[in-house]
């Protein structure tokens, strides 16, 4: 049966007012919401994005669902009514990020080493880039009717764009290709949790939706065997954000059951519980809530496999996949991309019949730095 459509707890997309906050906080108005990819701009005592090399870990904003988690578990069993728990908790994540001025936000990690919320430069790019591609398949946001799951179809191709870039990374076999699949796995991460990624769910095909969950765990756990493989896999790793990203995960897979992901879908679930305690890891070193999550799938036989070479199938299933879900012969693209379409296009699908991206040039819808909300 179909997932069913609604938002999950503690995974929600950004709030306009989070949205204010990283715009008056950053100097980099054209990323995500503010969130910093205008290469030029001066960042972390003068340095240019542009310089910060793309596998450097950054210090960045700790996320409005961490905070969300942790008003939650310190008020449990209080009676509060939705609106106040929220206004709680975007108070603790403005008080949180504070301390990140506009020299310290995209400092070198090793420069604020107390900072827990780290991620690498293309990572967070990475990440920024998708949050704006998400609105471009929203047609509700520019007043246009296209088909009742356009936007759901349209956030699920964005992930398989992510599963597109991963599995290049991860063919790689060499140290940097390494780190542009962490890369890819922590932006993966950020966006099902706090960005629009969980809406891939929002579809009529619960059994696609079902299948790119199960490939997304996958990922994941390709990912940590290459990690593990490379000696990495350890409470000092170089991958300064292995707990976050680990938890990230587990959270976004929470209720998957309820939406109908269920079974070997959901199966990677413990094995990732298991790479997180091989690694030594202490419960502060991922999300808020890391413990309970950790004790909810951790499995009575999560063992390593025995496999040599890879591990967990990301392959066979990564083929498997695309024959099953290829439009022309591929999955991913930019067919959901409302910006892609030509303005008689727009035009046709928009209620009052015009382009509503006539007041933007060509080339200025062409280079995808548009903010639509």
């Amino acid at each position: 049966m179909p997932p069913k459509k609604k938002q999950k707890t503690g995974v929600e997309p950004a709030h306009e007012e989070e949205h204010e906050f990283l715009e008056t906080r950053s100097k980099t108005p054209s990323g995500a919401s503010g969130e910093g990819e205008e290469e030029g701009d001066d960042v972390a005592g003068g340095r240019k994005i542009a310089d910060i090399p793309p596998y450097e870990y950054v210090c960045v904003y700790r996320p409005r669902f961490d905070c969300r988690l942790a008003v939650n578990n310190e008020e449990k069993g209080e009676e509060n009514e939705d609106e106040d728990e929220e206004q709680t908790a975007f108070k603790v994540y403005r008080k949180t990020n504070d301390v990140l001025t506009n020299e310290k936000l995209f400092a070198p990690a090793s420069d604020i080493p107390e900072w827990k919320w780290v991620m690498m430069m293309e990572g967070w790019k990475t990440y920024c880039e998708w949050r704006r591609r998400s609105n471009y398949c929203q047609p509700d946001y520019l007043q246009m009717y296209i088909s009742n799951d356009f936007y759901g179809y349209g956030i699920q191709e964005l992930l398989e764009n992510l599963l597109i870039k991963f599995d290049a990374a991860i063919k790689e076999k060499t140290e940097e290709g390494r780190m542009a699949m962490w890369a890819v796995l922590s932006t993966t991460a950020l966006w099902l949790t706090a960005g629009q990624g969980n809406d891939y769910m929002m579809t009529d095909d619960g059994a696609r939706t079902a299948e790119v969950s199960a490939l997304t765990g996958a990922a994941l756990l390709t990912g940590l065997a290459s990690i593990e493989e490379s000696g990495e896999l350890k409470a000092d790793s170089k991958f300064l954000d292995l707990g976050i990203v680990i938890t990230s995960f587990l959270l976004w897979a929470k209720d998957h059951e309820d939406y109908g992901i269920e079974d070997e879908a959901v199966a990677w679930r413990e094995h990732a519980v298991a790479y997180f305690d091989r690694s030594g890891l202490a419960f502060d070193k991922g999300i808020s809530g890391t413990e309970d999550l950790l004790k909810k799938f951790r499995g009575q036989s999560s063992s390593k496999p025995i496999e040599i070479i890879d591990l967990w199938g990301w392959t066979l299933k990564f083929v498997k996949y695309g024959i099953l879900y290829a439009t022309n012969g591929k999955i991913g693209g930019t067919n959901y991309d409302i910006t892609k379409m030509t303005r008689k296009e727009r035009a046709s699908y928009a209620f009052d019949k015009t382009d509503p991206l006539k007041n933007f040039s060509a080339k200025d819808i062409q280079e995808g730095y548009l903010e639509i909300k």
